[in-house]
């Protein structure tokens, strides 16, 4: 069951960085999580903490996600999904004022 959420997983995370125009990248892994990097990490971490979920922050703009149960990480997913988005509607806005 962890491979096939750790892969679910993975698949989700990746649909974000193909829309997120190289704001967030994330690895394949064998383990039981997925390394990540990202330009909005402190904007990503301070949403997952808002909904207390914790990850592992590294002192660069990298992060380590551990593969929950489908639910944790289909929760995970949509607030990833909102930092990126969120980031993004910001950047459109700024340029078009």
């Amino acid at each position: 069951e962890v491979v096939y959420e750790r892969e679910r997983l993975y698949k989700n995370l990746k649909n974000i960085e193909e829309r997120s125009n190289n704001k967030i990248t994330f690895y394949k892994s064998k383990a039981n999580f997925i390394f990540g990097r990202s330009v909005i990490k402190d904007d990503m971490k301070k949403l997952l903490e808002d909904k207390g979920i914790l990850i592992r922050y590294f002192h660069d703009d990298s992060f380590r996600i551990t593969v929950g149960s489908a639910l944790e990480n289909d929760l995970l997913v949509n607030i990833i999904e909102k930092a990126v988005l969120d980031v993004e509607e910001e950047y459109d806005k700024s340029i078009t004022n």
